[in-house]
C-alpha cells in the first residue's frame, strides 16, 4: 500500500494504491474486438464453442478481477473475502445474461444461413440437430445461472454474520483500475445502482422456475387422474402443488427482499467507509 488506510476515512477522502498487477488483456480490449478475436478462434480451430466462451467471459471478467482486488486490498480481511464472492456472483450472471442473449441472438443468423445455403444448392444437416454455436450457448446460460446461484446464496450466508452492507456496481472495478481506496468515493465518478438487489431477483427466479414447473406437473397429474379418485386425495394434491407453484416462489422472493434490505448499500460509503465492530472469525476460510 502507498498509505496507511484507516475504516474511519473522512466521506469523499480516497487514498492511493500502488496496483499490484497490470490489467487482465480481455478488460483492455472492447466487446466488438473480443467478438472478432472469437470468431477469428472458431474459424480456426474448427470449435465454435471456443469462441461462444471466450465472448461470454468477455462480460464477466471485469468482475473477476474486481473480486480478487478486493480480497488483496480491503484493510479489513473478512470484509474483502465476502464482497469478492459478490462480485464472483456478479460476474456469473452477467456471463449468464451474455449466453442468453447470445443464444436468441445467433437464431436468426443461423437460419439467414442455412436459408442461404439451400439456396445455393449446399448439403444441409441431415440429422436436424442444432448448431454446436447454440448448444453451447446453452450450456454457458445454464451453468453460469446455477452457479450464480449457488454463489449468491453462499455470499449472503456469509454477510449475514457480519454488520457490514454489500455494494455491488461498475463504480468499483472503475476504482480498481485506478487504483483508489476506498472504491466508489472518488469525488465525480460517475453514479450507480446497486446490482445486487438484481442479482438477488434473478437467484429468486432460478430456484422459483423449477418448483413452478413441478407444481404444475402435479396439478396436471391431480386433475388427469382416474375418475375414482378418492375427493380428500384429489385435494391433497391441489393444496400440494398450489404450494409449490405460489407459497415456495413467494417465499423465495420475500426472502431475497429482506435480505436486501438487510444486506444493500444505499451507496458505497455505507460498505467500505462505515465503522464496522467486526468479529475475528471468518466464515470464509
Amino acid at each position: 500500500m502507498a498509505v496507511a488506510m484507516s475504516d474511519e476515512a473522512r466521506p469523499g477522502e480516497v487514498f492511493e494504491i500502488e496496483p499490484t498487477q497490470s490489467e487482465g488483456l480481455l478488460e483492455r480490449l472492447p466487446w466488438w474486438l473480443i467478438a472478432t478475436v472469437a470468431l477469428l478462434v472458431a474459424e480456426l480451430t474448427t470449435h465454435p464453442s471456443i469462441g461462444v466462451v471466450v465472448f461470454c467471459l468477455k462480460f464477466g471478467w471485469n468482475d473477476f478481477q474486481t473480486a480478487f482486488w478486493l480480497r488483496r486490498h480491503d484493510p479489513i480481511p473478512v470484509r474483502g473475502k465476502v464482497c469478492s464472492w459478490f462480485y464472483l456472483s456478479s460476474g456469473l450472471w452477467r456471463v449468464c445474461i451474455s449466453g442468453f442473449a447470445l443464444m436468441f441472438a445467433l437464431v436468426p443468423i443461423i437460419a439467414i444461413a442455412e436459408a442461404r445455403q439451400a439456396a445455393g444448392g449446399v448439403p444441409q444437416n441431415a440429422g436436424g440437430q442444432p448448431p454446436a454455436e447454440l448448444i453451447t450457448c446453452m450450456i454457458v446460460w445454464m451453468l453460469s445461472s446455477l452457479a450464480a446461484t449457488a454463489v449468491t446464496f453462499l455470499a449472503v450466508a456469509m454477510a449475514l454474520f457480519f454488520p457490514f452492507k454489500i455494494w455491488v456496481s461498475a463504480v468499483v472495478p472503475e476504482s480498481r483500475r485506478r487504483s483508489d481506496w476506498p472504491p466508489g468515493i472518488r469525488i465525480g465518478m460517475r453514479p450507480a445502482s446497486n446490482v445486487f438487489k438484481w442479482w438477488l431477483i434473478l437467484s429468486a427466479i432460478v430456484v422459483s422456475v423449477p418448483l413452478v414447473v413441478a407444481g404444475f406437473v402435479l396439478l396436471a397429474a391431480t386433475l388427469g387422474g382416474p375418475g375414482a379418485r378418492a375427493a380428500g386425495q384429489a385435494n391433497l394434491g391441489l393444496l400440494a402443488c398450489m404450494v409449490l407453484v405460489i407459497g415456495f416462489p413467494l417465499t423465495v422472493v420475500l426472502v431475497c427482499e429482506r435480505n436486501f434490505r438487510r444486506l444493500g448499500a444505499i451507496d458505497p460509503t455505507e460498505c467500505w467507509l462505515k465503522p464496522l465492530p467486526l468479529a475475528d472469525s471468518d466464515p470464509s476460510g
